[in-house]
């Protein structure tokens, strides 16, 4: 009886307490969170920026805008009616209720700095919001029509949603985003305004939201000392310590906290809970307190600890926090964007990031490669920890000349990973290393695949052969090589072997030298090939190069179809005589010749008449993306380094030649001025006026740079110029024969754009004299040039048609007669250019 008492007492006082987990306190040092400025969020406010930019500049050029109206006639008038009052109520209550919930949730997790930004970023959104409302109504027309009054409370929401956090982060957070987007749906049903200022309200809320957590930094959501070490006990390790291991050049200050279990634990507990107490900031010299050792380098780790558990076993951990995983996403994206080929599956969780990098791993090692070997993985707070095998005492292999057997050791292990079907895809110093046993190690498969294809394998042994290069030098390098790969796999390294495919670390090393070119005339030979043979695969999407060309497409587009007026140029079509059209098209294909025979002429180095003629079709698609004159220049420049010129001697060329064009364009005008005593219109030119106009500018500028002060500025002004031309201009007055050749060239190009413009004015039926046409022409195309618009749009055909007007032409015929000759020599040539321009890609002449 007394028992069955004391057992019922038992019960009443609640069951056992949870057995103890931790033989003692654990020392953690590390780090107190802190606020961070990413990139990333510039990034992302740059990127708000480019997309507000775009779709405010095609609503611009758009006649049509969809309106919320056009939209909400999908629905029909009676169910509008119907939804309206319940929509509008929603929308009140979403507005009032999701800043509340986003405050509360903020305040509970006691980040009270993240409130204050969130507070003064909306309030700062609101207000850039509002000014943009009050300067809306004085704005061009055009702009009116585009736009409506931006809604001060969505913009303002949309920013402070930005800097709170991530939806991963909080759950009031992410709730808030969907209301954003139904906000915006009940904005298009009530009619409150365009779909584009929907959209601008949204980006633009995003970019101030953006820029405002970059300034104030972003919040670090870091796992907690008691956090790191419930992790750790979660996959079976009881911890003794965790050290932060400290970065090269970090001088963040750490602290300490001694992490024990509690005994006030809640019925149903199955584990004590635990708690960290800090003990205050770690001195230096504290042993705690790790240097960061070689080989730690795994996925990225946003924080990397040294393990010691009750056994006395040592473990390397890796942190990997919630945002890790949009980094390795935009990562991998950009990879496989970037490079064809190489794409792997990607995915923005952190933790199936890790999984894969532990299955890589894993795979590698169980085929006989080297490597740390993966204890487990766990999760702390959204984080994920990783358990490595701790490394003995490593250096990188390109700390020291590297011994035959190194090499070996290396080619083997990357072979027994390849014989699985694995690859590395970022073999660099790090994840090279050497022990004091002289044993090579293969870590960080991070970026690795499994089932892996024959060019990822391929690019392993273009990249491992580099790393070996770096450190034995190229004819080791391929020596060793030549004992582990065939003939055939030689070729094939060599043909992958390229800087696009390199870890950034080893292209930083290889800089602008020549080791690719050795290693690829080294593995040539070992592959009894020759070097021409072996040209490198076309791995890369895109270039710089090619982003120029995409950039200036788009300016192209935008330029050209911002500038035609379709009722224009069809009213002038109408009436202008088809033939004549025809033949002016025809005769403006002239100066492509003329410009390439005086580019010959002056190139000094023999090039093909047919390859410059298709420099100058291809500088008809890259004039309209610069000012007059620049687009052609900088494609010369470019087109003659490829053949064979230096930089120096190209930029003399092409001044050269533009300055010598320049002069024999005046030149010529003044010839026919003083020749024929032309006149235009109520302007008449006599040669003697002419003469004494002359002298007059002559005695001038005499008289000017008789003050030493004008000299000196004048020449400060030139002399580097002339520097740099005066050795190509000798060159070039030493053989008159380039000059006459240059001479006919440059009287082609401006006898097929006078012709071209007289064929157009005949096109409407009326003609002028050539001296006349000449002068028009001439003085009309140089001062529309004046003005830098891209390609001369507007400028040049506001010019042609004041030159024709002046002689005589009236108005309406001047003006067609402008744009029929802009449509066949300038419009109509930019598709054409572009095709000579990818024809010149693909035949890498620039």
């Amino acid at each position: 009886m007394e028992q069955e008492q004391n057992a019922e007492v038992v019960r009443v006082d609640g069951p056992p307490p949870p057995k103890p987990r931790l033989t003692g306190n654990v020392k953690v040092t590390d780090s107190k969170p802190s606020r961070i400025h990413r990139k990333e969020d510039l990034g992302g406010a740059l990127l708000a920026l480019v997309l507000l930019l775009a779709v405010l500049s095609f609503a611009l050029m758009g006649t049509d805008h969809t309106t919320t109206e056009e939209v909400k006639a999908v629905f029909g008038d009676h169910l509008r009616n119907l939804l309206l009052i319940p929509l509008r109520l929603a929308e009140g209550l979403f507005l009032l209720a999701s800043p509340i919930a986003v405050t509360v949730a903020l305040a509970r997790k006691r980040r009270f700095d993240s409130l204050i930004a969130v507070a003064i970023t909306a309030l700062v959104a609101g207000l850039i919001t509002w000014g943009l409302a009050l300067v809306l109504p004085h704005l061009p027309e055009v702009v009116q029509a585009t736009l409506t009054t931006p809604d001060i409370g969505l913009g303002s929401l949309i920013a402070g949603l930005t800097i709170a956090g991530t939806g991963a982060s909080s759950r009031a957070i992410r709730l808030s985003w969907y209301g954003v987007w139904f906000l915006l749906v009940l904005e298009v049903l009530q009619d409150n305004g365009t779909l584009t200022t929907l959209f601008l309200t949204f980006l633009f809320g995003r970019m101030i939201g953006e820029v405002a957590r970059w300034a104030f930094g972003f919040g670090d959501l870091r796992a907690s000392p008691s956090e790191l070490v419930e992790a750790v006990l979660n996959i079976g390790i009881i911890p003794a310590s965790i050290s932060r291991e400290l970065p090269e050049g970090d001088s963040s200050i750490f602290y300490t906290w001694q992490v024990a279990e509690q005994d006030d634990f809640a019925y149903g507990d199955v584990v004590l809970p635990l708690h960290a107490a800090e003990q205050g900031q770690a001195a230096t010299s504290d042993a705690s307190i790790l240097p960061t050792r070689q080989g730690t380098v795994t996925i990225g780790a946003d924080r990397r600890y040294r393990l010691v558990g009750t056994d006395g076993v040592v473990y390397d951990l890796d942190v990997l926090d919630p945002e890790r995983g949009i980094t390795n996403t935009l990562s991998e994206l950009w990879s496989t964007f970037r490079l064809s080929g190489l794409g792997r599956w990607t995915s923005p969780s952190v933790k199936a990031h890790a999984e894969r990098t532990v299955l890589t791993t894993k795979t590698a090692m169980e085929a006989g490669t080297r490597s740390r070997r993966p204890v487990a993985l766990s999760e702390a707070a959204g984080s994920t920890v990783l358990v490595w095998q701790s490394l003995p005492p490593v250096a990188s292999i390109l700390d020291e000349d590297a011994a035959d057997d190194l090499l070996d050791q290396a080619w083997t292990q990357l072979n027994a990973a390849h014989s699985r079907g694995v690859s590395h895809q970022n073999l660099d110093g790090t994840r090279l290393l050497v022990d004091e046993d002289a044993r090579l190690w293969i870590v960080g498969w991070d970026q690795g695949d499994v089932g892996s294809s024959l060019l990822s394998r391929q690019v392993d042994c273009a990249q491992l052969l580099t790393c070996l290069a770096l450190s034995v030098g190229p004819q080791r390098a391929v020596a060793s090589a030549q004992k582990h790969l065939s003939a055939p796999q030689l070729a094939a390294t060599a043909m992958a072997l390229q800087k696009a495919i390199l870890p950034p670390s080893v292209r930083k090393s290889i800089g602008r030298g020549p080791l690719l070119s050795d290693l690829r005339e080294h593995l040539a030979s070992s592959a009894n090939t020759a070097p021409e043979q072996l040209e490198p695969l076309r791995l890369q999407r895109f270039s710089p190069k090619s982003v120029l060309i995409a950039v200036m497409l788009v300016i192209v587009v935008v330029s050209v179809l911002g500038s035609l007026n379709i009722d224009s140029i069809g009213k002038a079509l109408a009436d202008a005589n088809p033939w004549w059209i025809l033949v002016a098209f025809v005769i403006g294909l002239t100066p492509w010749f003329g410009s390439a025979l005086s580019l010959k002429a002056f190139s000094g180095v023999k090039i093909k008449l047919w390859d410059a003629t298709l420099a100058q079709v291809a500088a008809s698609f890259v004039g309209v993306a610069a000012p007059a004159g620049i687009g052609p220049a900088g494609l010369n420049l470019r087109f003659l380094t490829r053949q064979g010129m230096t930089m120096p001697v190209a930029v003399a060329t092409v001044t050269v030649l533009q300055v010598y064009h320049f002069i024999t364009a005046i030149t010529l005008l003044l010839l026919i001025v003083v020749i024929s005593g032309t006149s235009v219109a109520s302007f008449s030119f006599d040669a003697m006026t002419i003469l004494w106009v002359a002298a007059g500018v002559i005695a001038l500028l005499a008289a000017l740079f008789a003050i030493p002060k004008v000299r000196k500025w004048v020449w400060g002004k030139v002399s580097p110029i002339w520097t740099q031309i005066a050795p190509e201009l000798t060159r070039v007055l030493a053989n008159p024969r380039e000059m006459v050749v240059a001479f006919v060239g440059i009287i082609i190009v401006n006898a097929g754009f006078i012709g071209a413009f007289g064929a157009s004015l005949a096109a409407f039926g009326h003609s002028l004299s050539f001296p006349a046409l000449a002068v028009t022409f001439l003085l009309s195309n140089t001062a529309g040039s004046v003005i830098p618009t891209p390609g001369g749009i507007g400028p040049v055909e506001a010019a042609l048609t004041g030159g024709l007007t002046l002689a005589g032409i009236t108005a309406a015929v001047a003006l067609s007669t402008a744009v029929v000759f802009r449509l066949v020599t300038f419009y109509i040539q930019v598709p054409i250019g572009w095709l000579a321009l990818r024809v010149m890609q693909k035949r890498d002449l620039v």
